[in-house]
């Protein structure tokens, strides 16, 4: 309640709607979270320049409530727009190739999950969903 508070006494900024997700997100209240994410990429947007640098997580985060929510295909494009926004942002590669692997598009999928490893060899979910896609590719 707090935090939303914060929101109504200071709309433009971006942060109090990233706690308030954290909190909701966490309580299993996905579409709530979702919302939050919402008014945090309005707030972002009309701020100018001020938060572009959260824009690429708040599309990270607004994709995690989407899938919350089951809603695959439209978290897939707000990944796309984090890494589009950050090519160097490995977690929204990663998002995107396991989300694009869950939707059955395979090829999308590796290229994706590719440049991410590329970024952060490390991440094992990340070679597992490669390794995955290129099975379903027959490769």
């Amino acid at each position: 309640m707090s935090f939303k508070r914060a929101c109504e006494l200071q709309p433009t900024d971006v942060r109090p709607h990233f706690r308030a997700w954290n909190c909701l997100y966490v309580l299993g209240r996905h579409s709530e979270a979702k919302e939050e994410f919402l008014l945090a990429l309005e707030a972002a947007e009309a701020s100018g320049n001020q938060w572009s640098y959260l824009l690429p997580q708040i599309h990270v985060n607004l994709g995690i409530s989407l899938e919350g929510e089951g809603m695959v295909i439209s978290a897939c494009e707000h990944y796309r727009e984090a890494a589009i926004l950050c090519p160097t942002h490995s977690r929204a590669l990663i998002l995107l190739g396991s989300a694009l692997f869950g939707v059955g598009e395979y090829k999308a999928a590796v290229k994706a999950l590719e440049e991410a490893i590329f970024l952060k060899n490390d991440y094992a979910d990340a070679h597992c969903d490669l390794a995955s896609a290129l099975h379903a590719m027959g490769d």
